[in-house]
């Protein structure tokens, strides 16, 4: 039987075992909790606890044989299901630790800390709508669990429902003030909700109770670089991987900060952090067993496959390193992102351009996009900025004109939006910007899409026109800015394009922008064309359109 009652002389070693380990004695309490267990071997309690203690010093392997001993001596015990589902966590075997759990579940349904610890496991797995389902019914079970609030927190900030994710961080912490992780959860979900100065403070909380936590250093500093206090940025993200040499966030937030000031060579070096972050790890393992080529002087004669794993955008400004690749002797396949494909066929120096789900030929090597200028060791001084190295095809280009007719005013081409998701950094309300059109230029929308906002802007400013059904590729929106006199866009795909096609642009840039665009300046060394617009303080696209208005009564494009 194993509730049967052990020796006097096996209950004191258990009991000096405990003792032992409150007193820090780690090893001194294992020589006990054998001494009992070979006097007991069937007392499942005396396995478990030694299982414990065995996890507590990071011996998970040697944990899961104890938790086993004592499931074979007793099926029903649901902590040592729990427990061996967390060694397993510990071992990131996480199939079995979700099995174990369930098996916890299975026996005690009412197990809140078994639906914890199963959604911690569902979150690592990106099983987010799971997690999430397990953490609420932990919750509910123990409403005062303020890990589960907290890392409900964490799988809300992945899924972007950061007003959710706040209000779950401030929970956790009603119930457990001294809570860093809880701090530096808020702290993320109010950097996306752009309360800045909150986010900055929460992270500092976080540094308070844990001085060495690399993610409240990322987070002070993302909160410092949306403020614009740039350089103190860059030490808070120095800070938090030398906390942890290999903290992927850190080195990656860094290599930003690093080209946003212009350092390009340690900058691009360290961009290459990209391939460890979650979200690039599926293109990283699609080109597993592959070459990388990173400028050696050996591809005269090979075939090389360039690709995009970035944005519409990354492609259009980086692609124009093919034509230094091509100039060394190499024939290049390009893979880029399906909209692209017709427009990118036209790059000097391509054999052949493929889209994303295409099946690609073999090939010798290959180079992600974002990766050439590393390979080509670029500078501020070295950047290959001769334009034009996109066009429009001819047919369409006569296409559009015959559309548009005879031009009876200087053309403007416009994008206000980068995506249909509101972003204050990346979009001004169409009706905000129609307010600043000039009656003395024609005015036409590059953009292929609208926002539900946008419709009723359109319709009451009949001197826009808007053709989004007719763009069906970026072949398309090429061939209308080629009859632009000037584009006129937010930091988008668009504007990329309309760089590298060799046209007057004036990008409109949020009070922080993005590394490519440096640090104020109202010119970009990538595109000798562009000019920016910066706004003077976060949010203040007022100025910003003021500035362009007066701009285009001038008629200085």
């Amino acid at each position: 039987m194993t509730n049967q009652p052990i020796s006097p002389e096996a209950a004191l070693y258990l009991d000096q075992a405990m003792t032992l380990i409150r007193q820090g004695q780690a090893e001194a309490a294992l020589d006990s909790f054998d001494l009992a267990l070979q006097l007991e071997p069937s007392h499942p309690p005396g396995h478990y606890n030694k299982g414990t203690l065995l996890v507590m010093l990071g011996r998970h392997a040697d944990a899961l044989i104890c938790f086993d001993q004592a499931l074979n001596l007793r099926p029903d015990f649901a902590e040592a299901h729990l427990a061996k589902g967390n060694a397993y966590k510990a071992l990131e075997r996480y199939d079995e630790a979700l099995a174990a759990y369930d098996l916890a579940l299975a026996i005690r349904p009412d197990h809140a800390a078994a639906h914890y610890n199963k959604g911690v496991v569902l979150d690592v797995l990106e099983r987010l709508q799971e997690a999430l389902a397990c953490l609420d019914l932990a919750i509910s079970l123990r409403p005062d669990y303020a890990l589960a609030h907290n890392n409900k927190s964490a799988v809300l900030n992945k899924l972007d429902r950061y007003a959710e994710a706040l209000l779950s961080s401030e929970n956790a912490l009603s119930h457990k003030f001294d809570y860093p992780e809880a701090h530096t959860n808020k702290s993320m979900a109010l950097i996306h909700l752009n309360r800045y100065e909150e986010a900055l403070l929460s992270s500092e909380q976080a540094i308070n109770l844990k001085p060495n936590y690399p993610a409240a250093h990322l987070n002070k500093g993302m909160a410092l670089d949306k403020l614009g206090r740039c350089s103190q940025a860059l030490a808070c993200y120095r800070h938090s991987r030398e906390q942890q040499t290999d903290y992927v966030n850190g080195h990656w937030n860094e290599a930003l900060s690093l080209l946003k000031f212009g350092h390009y060579a340690e900058g691009f070096a360290k961009y290459e952090w990209r391939w460890r972050l979650r979200e690039h790890l599926a293109d990283r393992e699609k080109f597993a067993g592959f070459t990388l080529w990173l400028g050696e002087p050996d591809l005269a004669g090979k075939t090389i496959l360039l690709c995009s794993e970035q944005g519409l955008g990354d492609t259009l400004q980086f692609c124009r390193y093919a034509i230094a690749v091509a100039a060394q002797g190499a024939t290049i396949l390009l893979a880029v992102q399906a909209p692209l494909k017709t427009l990118l066929a036209t790059l000097p120096g391509i054999h052949a351009v493929y889209s994303d789900n295409d099946e690609l030929p073999g090939f010798d090597c290959y180079c992600p996009l974002a990766s050439l200028p590393l390979a080509f060791q670029t500078r501020l001084d070295s950047i290959p900025n001769q334009l034009p190295y996109l066009s429009g095809e001819a047919g369409k280009v006569a296409a559009w004109q015959a559309q548009l007719g005879a031009k009876s005013k200087p053309r403007i081409g416009l994008v206000w939006s980068g995506n249909i998701k509101p972003d204050p950094n990346r979009s001004i309300p169409l009706a905000t910007l129609c307010t600043q059109l000039s009656a003395d230029l024609q005015f036409i929308s590059l953009q292929k899409e609208l926002r539900p906002n946008d419709q009723e802007a359109l319709a009451q400013n009949p001197q826009l026109q808007f053709f989004g059904d007719q763009l069906h590729d970026f072949s398309d929106t090429a061939a209308l800015i080629e009859l632009m006199d000037l584009v006129i866009s937010i930091d988008t795909s668009v504007a990329h394009l309309a760089g590298a096609m060799g046209k007057p642009v004036w990008l409109l840039l949020p009070f922080n922008a993005d590394w490519r665009w440096l640090l104020e300046r109202d010119d970009s060394p990538w595109y000798p064309t562009m000019r920016l617009f910066r706004q003077p303080a976060f949010g203040d696209w007022d100025s910003v359109l003021a500035q362009v208005r007066v701009e285009l009564l001038r008629h200085h494009f």
